[in-house]
């Protein structure tokens, strides 16, 4: 849309399922890039996209691990299931937020990733697929013990 006229530059229509509104995003960006590259090479006009500069990610060695986790458990019970969640579950802070009491098996020491907060709004998980992660006894014990907690999420 241009501004000052109001005039539409460009449009197309994307179908995605719609319990993840984010899915097309990837699509939708490489279409309006290729759509300015076609029209700015008509005008002669060169277009260089920068490349993006993947940083590699940073681990904790076990000994750091171990600490944080002690230091999460002196300080509060939602810190130390936070760390757990992310350490030794391997959820993602949106994860975290979203996770309810009923996502949670104690029997089966299982834990049902659902949902997703993004920005305030609940949604799927990254990648658009739920999945099921084992709880290690440590994660299980401390969720028991957060448990008293009343409320429909884990952490909130």
């Amino acid at each position: 849309m241009e501004a000052s006229t109001d005039r539409h530059l460009w449009a197309e229509t994307y179908e995605a399922d719609l319990r993840n509104v984010l899915a097309p995003e990837d699509e939708v960006a490489r279409a309006i890039t290729n759509e300015v590259k076609i029209r700015l090479s008509l005008q002669g006009q060169v277009i260089r996209l920068l490349k993006v500069q993947h940083k590699p990610m940073a681990f904790y060695e076990e000994a750091e691990y171990r600490r944080l986790v002690e230091g999460a458990a002196k300080a509060d019970d939602r810190a130390h299931v936070a760390v757990l969640l992310g350490g030794e579950a391997g959820l993602r802070r949106g994860e975290m937020t979203a996770l309810e009491w009923t996502d949670i098996d104690f029997e089966r020491r299982l834990l049902h990733v659902h949902r997703a907060e993004w920005e305030g709004q609940i949604g799927t998980p990254k990648g658009g697929r739920s999945r099921t992660i084992e709880m290690s006894s440590a994660l299980t014990a401390a969720l028991k013990a957060h448990r008293h907690l009343k409320g429909q999420r884990v952490l909130i």
